[in-house]
């Protein structure tokens, strides 16, 4: 007699298709790849709120540098500055939110801006720049630093994470100090913030910048490993 199941034995095996997914994926305030060709000044933002981003003073695509892409933004320290519009989509509130950035530092200064968003008077928003030796969280009337000493010419994953109160440095995922505890609200929507250089076009950032994200949640909420492909585009 014939076997019944002797095609289900015959039939082709097919691997199951495993596919990385976005947890954040309606979460996502900003998200940068930096891609495209070298001297572009065309960013385009990747999260749902294709938010308008200016390249202005000389900041660029560049394929000189990359972390992921092929490519990277280039500030030059004197005047590159990029802006974005955030509006609501960076209304945090006292809640969770991750900002994070791979970075690579041309020449070591005293002092540069990972990102801005303040405007001038808004006292009440926040900044995440390196000074004195570390970085440093601007809550928009207390810093608070972490002693961290990079190398120049070398990629770094840098992360700040806010868990509600309780906000973390990160470098390559590796906690940098202590939490630091912060229960400011954030109410005010910036109209404007900057990436690279202080909202007045000072302290700015020299070297690339790759794969810049702000999220609203708590990514990495203890030690991780940095990511080692491009950020997932919701």
């Amino acid at each position: 007699s014939s076997d019944v199941c002797s095609s289900d034995l015959t039939a082709p095996f097919t691997d199951p298709v495993i596919t990385r997914s976005e947890p954040y994926a309606d979460k996502v305030s900003l998200l940068l790849h930096m891609n495209g060709t070298n001297g572009s000044t065309v960013i385009t933002d990747s999260s749902p709120n294709a938010l308008r981003v200016d390249a202005l003073g000389g900041a660029q695509i560049s394929t000189a540098q990359s972390k992921f892409g092929g490519s990277s933004v280039y500030f030059n320290g004197a005047s590159s500055v990029l802006e974005f519009f955030p509006g609501s989509s960076m209304v945090f509130g006292g809640e969770s939110f991750t900002v994070e950035a791979w970075i690579r530092l041309e020449t070591l200064s005293s002092s540069w801006y990972l990102v801005d968003a303040r405007n001038t008077g808004q006292t009440s928003n926040w900044a995440i720049l390196y000074s004195s030796g570390g970085l440093d969280w601007f809550n928009g009337s207390t810093e608070t630093i972490r002693t961290w000493n990079p190398v120049a010419n070398t990629w770094y994953h840098v992360a700040f994470v806010r868990t509600y109160a309780s906000c973390q440095f990160y470098i390559d995922g590796v906690p940098l100090g202590a939490p630091i505890n912060d229960t400011t609200t954030f109410t005010v929507a910036p109209t404007a913030s900057y990436i690279g250089s202080r909202f007045n076009g000072t302290e700015r950032f020299q070297g690339y910048m790759d794969e810049f994200r702000i999220t609203k949640g708590a990514r990495y909420p203890e030690n991780f490993t940095p990511p080692t492909t491009a950020h997932l585009t919701p």
